[in-house]
């Protein structure tokens, strides 16, 4: 894993604004485009700027957000320190991969106590390389919030190179199996832990 460096990156964020007569765009803060259009009761403002190729978002259980970049190959990481709903700090959490994608944070039960916090992340998989890269889906683990190493659990692609799926995104099901879709098969798997689940549902 690499280390964190500073980044600028940015997310749109919609927020209720129960006293607004209709759809507005605060003053404060980088300008959203006027031409917009915001449903009446809501308000459109800008967190953070210039996330290039910004494609999936996820919350890490300590309030952090983590959005992926694919075509930059990499995720970045944004705080909001104060709690005003602007992102002051920003880094730069997964860098040099190919084609990242869906990300989330396991709280799922099924699956041993240890993966709870750990993130697992979708490579869609490169496209214009020699060698191919990524077609994989990936656990992250993590120590007290902080990235230590990193586990392929499912690889779409052979020795051989030959693809057999290009996995977009991943979430937790109800009962804590992962599921993938695969865009290029046009398929939805799931991964089951096969072992005795570690503690009741929450």
């Amino acid at each position: 894993m690499n280390g964190v460096k500073p980044l600028a990156i940015c997310v749109l964020i919609v927020s209720a604004c129960a006293s607004l007569a209709g759809g507005q765009v605060p003053e404060s803060g980088p300008r959203v485009d006027p031409a917009i259009q915001v449903r009446n009761g809501f308000s459109l403002s800008m967190a953070l700027a210039d996330i290039k190729g910004a494609r999936f978002m996820a919350f890490a259980p300590d309030g952090t957000l983590f959005v992926s970049q694919p075509d930059r190959g990499q995720i970045s990481a944004c705080r909001d320190e104060n709690g005003d709903g602007s992102y002051e700090k920003t880094a730069v959490f997964v860098k040099n991969h190919p084609t990242v994608h869906g990300l989330f944070w396991y709280a799922g039960w099924q699956s041993p106590r240890e993966y709870r916090g750990d993130a697992f992340v979708a490579y869609h998989g490169s496209w214009n390389r020699e060698k191919k890269a990524g077609y994989c889906v990936t656990r992250v683990l993590f120590d007290q919030g902080r990235p230590y190493g990193e586990l392929v659990y499912v690889r779409f692609l052979t020795k051989e190179e030959r693809v057999l799926g290009r996995p977009v995104d991943v979430v937790v099901a109800p009962d804590g199996s992962l599921l993938i879709s695969d865009d290029e098969a046009g398929r939805i798997y799931r991964l089951s832990y096969r072992g005795r689940p570690s503690g009741d549902p929450q």
